[in-house]
């Protein structure tokens, strides 16, 4: 495993609803936990959060350094994918 992600869904886009704060706490709970933490640094693993909006099906992941979410279209949801199959030593043939 190299990849963790953490997804909520709602009907709102997360901008628009506290709940997104919970799904950040989750995820930065992970990374925050001491062994967990010490465990994923050890093994290069990351913790994506992801939001799926389910009236107008987007899927949007946190971007840390921009903070705000960003919407994933499908190109970016094809290269978050290869990035996470890349990070797992899956490879396409």
């Amino acid at each position: 495993m190299r990849t963790i992600v953490v997804c909520a869904e709602d009907t709102y886009p997360p901008e628009m609803t506290p709940r997104r704060e919970h799904l950040l706490a989750s995820a930065q709970a992970l990374t925050d936990h001491l062994w967990l933490e010490r465990l994923f640094r050890d093994h290069d693993v990351r913790v994506e959060a992801l939001w799926l909006d389910v009236v107008e099906g987007d899927i949007r992941r946190w971007d840390p350094e921009q903070r705000r979410f960003e919407l994933l279209a499908d190109s970016g949801l094809s290269e978050l994918l290869a990035a996470m199959r890349r990070r797992a030593g899956v490879f396409d043939a």
